[in-house]
C-alpha cells in the first residue's frame, strides 16, 4: 500500500533538465574531463526475500497464507556508472549499527566480491537504527573505498594530472542533498565537482535510475529464487514430506545468499553486451521538444580503450 503521493516531474521538466544537460557538457570542457571520469550514482533498494500477491491453494478458501507477504528486510545498492560503459564495484548497505549485520566472510560469492572490491556497509543511521538508506557515512566510505580508487587510477593509467578534475552526477537523495555531505566533498576532495539531478526529475533525467535499475534488480530476483529453489530442492532431496519443507526466511541466510547475486550482475554488466547495456542509458538526454536524444559524450574525445575495470 502507498504511503504517500509520487512526486510530480515539473511542467518545466524539459527547460531544466536541458539546463542541467548544458551544466554538464560545459563543466567537462572548462575543466576538460573526461568522460570516464563522470561517475552517474544511483540508489536503489532490495528486499531481501521478494513477495507475490499470488500462490496456489484450495479454491474457495478464505484463509491463504503467503511466504514473505510481511517481509520488510532490505537493502540499499549503490550503483555507479560512466557513459563510456563501464560500471565501478558496487556498495551494498544494510540497516544496523555494527558489521555483524553484513554478509559474513563465508558467503557464497563473497571471494569474488572481495576481489572486485565490494564495498559491504551498515547504515548506523541516527534518526531510523534499523534503516538501510545511505547514510552520510555509508556516502563517506563510497567515495574513500570506491570512487577515489578509481579517480587515481584513471590518472595513473591516462597520465592526466594529479588534480584532475572529475564529475559525481548525483539526484537529490536526501543524503546528498544535505549540507554535511556537499560540505564533505567540498573540503576534502575539492577535484569531485557535484552535479544533480534537477529535483523531481530523476525518472527522466536520471540514466541509471531510468535504464539500469530494471535489469539489474530483475537479476538479483532471478539469483536469489534460484537460491530458494535449490534449498527447496535440497530438502525435497533429503525425504521431507512436500508440507514439510519450508523456505527459509532466516536474514542471515538471506544475506549471505544476496552476495552472489551481486557478483553475477557485475559480471555481466562488464561484459560487451552489459557495456552497451550502460552505454545506451548514459546520459541520453530526451527532450519532448527537441524529439531527438543528445548523447552527452558526443564531441568530447574517446577513451584510450584501456580496460580500466575492476581497478
Amino acid at each position: 500500500m502507498a504511503t504517500r503521493a509520487a512526486a510530480h516531474i515539473p511542467t518545466d521538466a524539459d527547460d531544466v533538465c536541458e539546463c542541467a544537460f548544458f551544466h554538464l557538457v560545459y563543466t567537462m570542457k572548462w575543466e576538460n574531463i573526461p568522460p570516464c571520469l563522470v561517475v552517474n550514482v544511483d540508489q536503489m533498494g532490495m528486499y531481501v526475500l521478494p513477495s507475490n500477491s499470488r500462490t496456489f491453494h484450495d479454491k474457495g478458501a478464505k484463509q491463504v497464507d503467503a511466504i514473505a507477504k510481511d517481509e520488510k528486510h532490505a537493502y540499499t545498492l549503490l550503483v555507479a556508472s560512466m557513459p563510456t560503459g563501464k560500471i565501478l564495484p558496487f556498495q551494498q548497505v544494510w540497516g544496523s549499527k555494527t558489521s555483524a549485520s553484513l554478509p559474513k566472510q563465508t558467503a557464497p560469492g563473497m571471494v569474488k566480491a572481495q576481489e572486485y572490491r565490494f564495498d559491504f556497509a551498515f547504515a548506523a543511521s541516527e534518526s531510523s537504527p534499523c534503516s538501510h538508506f545511505s547514510t552520510l557515512k555509508t556516502m563517506i566510505e563510497w567515495i574513500k573505498n570506491i570512487l577515489v580508487p578509481w579517480i587515481k587510477h584513471v590518472i595513473e593509467e591516462d597520465g592526466l594530472d594529479e588534480d584532475q578534475k572529475s564529475i559525481l552526477y548525483i539526484d537529490c537523495y536526501p543524503v546528498h542533498a544535505e549540507e554535511g555531505f556537499k560540505t564533505y566533498v567540498l573540503d576534502s576532495h575539492p577535484n569531485i565537482i557535484l552535479c544533480f539531478v534537477p529535483q523531481n526529475c530523476t525518472p527522466v533525467f536520471q540514466p541509471a535510475d531510468v535504464g539500469l535499475q530494471r535489469p539489474i534488480k530483475h537479476s538479483l530476483k532471478q539469483s536469489l529464487f534460484k537460491y530458494l529453489a535449490a534449498t527447496h530442492r535440497r530438502q525435497m532431496l533429503s525425504r521431507l514430506h512436500a508440507e514439510d519443507v519450508r523456505i527459509t526466511t532466516s536474514l542471515p541466510q538471506l544475506q549471505d545468499a544476496s552476495v552472489g547475486g551481486l557478483v553475477k550482475v557485475y559480471e555481466y554488466l562488464q561484459t560487451l553486451d552489459g557495456c552497451d547495456l550502460i552505454k545506451k542509458v548514459g546520459f541520453t538526454f530526451h527532450l519532448s521538444k527537441f524529439k531527438s536524444q543528445i548523447p552527452l559524450s558526443v564531441g568530447l574525445g574517446k577513451e584510450s580503450g584501456k580496460k580500466l575495470v575492476p581497478f
